[in-house]
């Protein structure tokens, strides 16, 4: 068939294969398995998406700014939802159409990513991959259900970014609007889920790498710019949060106030939907130590302080336990659920990924340059999607 010679046409059929996966996923997948405890998208993003639309400003009640996360998410709602409200449109629709939607444009980018690297048929695998994986399938459903979290949003716009500096670093660009954009999209990525902030780094240290063959004065001078531009998408937010608040703000407050819910909520049950997880006596007593002096933690400084004083009392305490929170985050859930079925198929996928590390050593140095880059990015975002 002629139409299935295009390179479009591949792009196309991941794209509609993507989408009647998750739908189908949706479908047959009981609801217990498709459930999210987080109250997120119900207490913060739809109302404040919904007012968006009504014209009552980026507020939860009506009245006060909402500056719990950042305004990316419930911007990209609030455009989708004002597009159903003109084509007369339920509001479930539209939010699962856009979840719909952005999983099949993260299918796609993930194919030009992977194409750019290996072999059509590999980055036809690494895309299969991808449309099957059972949390991400899981984690969309949930946007089909009505209920899209932020990753549903930041995911495509990630992605878009990883794509956009690959094709700097593989085609030796000069264009000045490739860093443009480059910048662009990873600001907007980090309005939607302020843990991208380290990517730009990451990004930079790849546009540096050109120093050998553009020399350093034309790559400062990218570097600047996408920094730059970066900085300038988030400016506008920081302004509105200094205002409000007085003093400065790191993109939201989500963490002030229960900073230390991290170091202790997956032993220490802090809500009724979490199971709690067994943890050697010297870590339960530690972090017993940090719910006593939570009321010093209401800031990352504050936590950084506190840790790092506990740390010196007990020492062996401190780097178990934050290695039980480097492995926990391969495979754990918010909730304690299912560790086991996700400890599984986490391992399952881990074969593939030390398989195509491997692999990738074999490259030239450009491209393995690169590819052990996009996998430190990917390594920096990773999480399993709270069940």
């Amino acid at each position: 068939m002629p139409f299935l010679k295009k390179p479009q046409s591949h792009l196309i059929l991941l794209a509609g294969m993507a989408v009647m996966i998750v739908i189908l996923f949706w479908v047959v997948v009981p609801d217990r398995l498709k459930e999210n405890q987080g109250t997120d998208f119900v207490n913060f993003y739809y109302p404040v998406a919904r007012n968006l639309v009504v014209g009552n400003g980026l507020t939860v009640d009506g009245v006060d700014l909402a500056i719990k996360f950042p305004p990316g998410h419930p911007l990209i709602i609030a455009g989708f939802l004002k597009g159903g409200d003109m084509l007369n449109l339920s509001h479930q629709f539209s939010l699962a159409f856009l979840s719909a939607l952005s999983f099949a444009i993260s299918a796609i980018l993930i194919y030009q990513i992977a194409i750019l690297i290996w072999k059509p048929i590999e980055a036809l695998i690494a895309t299969m991959a991808w449309i099957v994986y059972p949390f991400a399938l899981q984690l969309f459903a949930v946007g089909i259900d009505g209920r899209p979290l932020s990753e549903v949003t930041f995911i495509p716009v990630f992605l878009a970014s990883v794509l956009t500096v690959q094709k700097i670093y593989l085609y030796k660009s000069k264009r000045t609007k490739d860093y443009l954009l480059a910048g662009f999209l990873i600001g907007v990525a980090t309005l939607i889920r302020p843990y991208a902030f380290g990517v730009i780094f990451v990004f930079l240290i790849i546009v540096l790498g050109y120093t050998r063959r553009f020399g350093l004065r034309l790559v400062l001078a990218r570097s600047l710019l996408m920094l730059l531009v970066y900085v300038a998408i988030l400016f506008p937010w920081e302004m509105v949060l200094y205002r409000h608040a007085g003093h400065f703000i790191w993109l939201s407050t989500v963490g002030e106030g229960n900073a230390s819910d991290g170091l202790t909520s997956f032993a220490i049950t802090a809500k009724e939907y979490r199971q709690t997880i067994s943890v050697p006596d010297d870590v339960m007593d530690l972090m017993e130590r940090y719910i006593v002096r939570s009321d010093e933690m209401l800031s990352y400084t504050d936590v950084v302080r506190v840790v790092s004083e506990e740390a010196i009392e007990a020492p062996i305490a401190t780097v178990k336990l934050f290695a039980i929170k480097a492995l926990r985050s391969w495979y754990a859930t918010d909730s304690g659920k299912y560790e086991l079925l996700t400890k599984s198929i986490q391992l399952l996928y881990l074969l593939p990924i030390m398989i195509g590390m491997v692999y990738a050593i074999r490259f030239k140095n450009s491209v393995r340059s690169l590819a052990v880059i996009i996998r430190v990015c990917f390594i920096y975002l990773k999480r399993v999607p709270s069940v």
